[in-house]
Formats: C-alpha cells, structure tokens, sequence
C-alpha cells in the first residue's frame, strides 16, 4: 500500500501544516494508489469471509475519518467508493448497485452540512490546528455546542 504510506507520511502532515514542505503532486497522484488497494482488498475479502469483509471495511472506516478531520468531502468519500467497487466487482446486480448508490449519496448528504460546519469554525477560529481538529470532532460527534440567541428586541422605547 504505497498510496497509504503517501497518504500518512507525506500527504496529511504537509496538509495539517505539521510539516514545513510542499508535497510535489506526481507524489500526491500515487496517493491515489492507496484506493486501488482498498478495492483489491474488498475484492479478496468478499470472495474469503465475513470477518475479513468487516476488517476492510474498518480499515476504510479510518481512512475516512482522516478525511472528514481534514475537513475534505472527497478525502472521506473516495475510499468507500474504492470499497464499493471492489464489492459490486465481486457479484455485480442492479439490487447491490442502487444499494452503493444510495448509501453513498446518504453518506455524501451527512458529510456536507458536517464539513461546512467544520470549515465555518475554522474560519472564525482563525486558523486548523491539530487541536481545533480534535476539539471539533469531539463537538461534532457529541452536539455540544448550542448556541443559543436572544430574539431581537422590537419595542420602541424612548
């Protein structure tokens, strides 16, 4: 899985500014060879077991995390489309194929008001950092923040 390696050494520091370089993108498109590994994996699990199924996609699952913590759509959506085609390659029916479509279009309509969110708070806060990261999945994730605003005053007073 060299997309993998990319994706976690080079790629997702540079872009959480953790690293102080610029990743050239010939090395950012063999990044994109981590979701061909992710539908060779779901091709293997699906013909072996029900364990392995669970385990890929798991592994997905994490990746896509890593995506909505980065505040990327595609980042999150793209290992799970590498997932489903792996899935449909092994037994393709119309039935498994508007099944994909529909959970990855509820997937997508959850990750944007979720993303929006994440990146408006970024822009009022000045700045992602690691720790705003953390801080906002975990208010993403429990509901905590309300905010909660007076109605507006109409009366005329003199």
């Amino acid at each position: 899985m060299i997309g993998a390696g990319i994706n976690y050494f080079l790629a997702l520091p540079a872009a959480m500014s953790l690293a102080d370089f610029v990743v050239p993108g010939f090395v950012m498109n063999l990044a994109l060879c981590e979701y061909v590994g992710f539908a060779l994996l779901a091709i293997w699990a699906f013909t072996n077991s029900t364990a392995a199924v669970l385990a890929v996609a798991a592994l997905v699952a994490v990746d896509s995390m890593v995506g909505v913590l980065m505040l990327n759509k595609s980042w999150a959506l793209l290992p799970w489309f590498a997932f489903v085609i792996g899935a449909l390659s092994y037994n393709l029916t119309i039935l498994r194929l508007a099944t994909a479509g529909l959970l990855i279009v509820f997937a997508f309509s959850v990750l944007q008001p979720l993303v929006a969110y994440g990146r408006n708070e970024a822009n009022n806060n000045s700045g992602v950092s690691l720790t705003f990261r953390a801080k906002w999945a975990n208010e993403a994730a429990t509901y905590e923040r309300v905010e909660v605003r007076r109605p507006l005053d109409r009366t005329l007073r003199a």
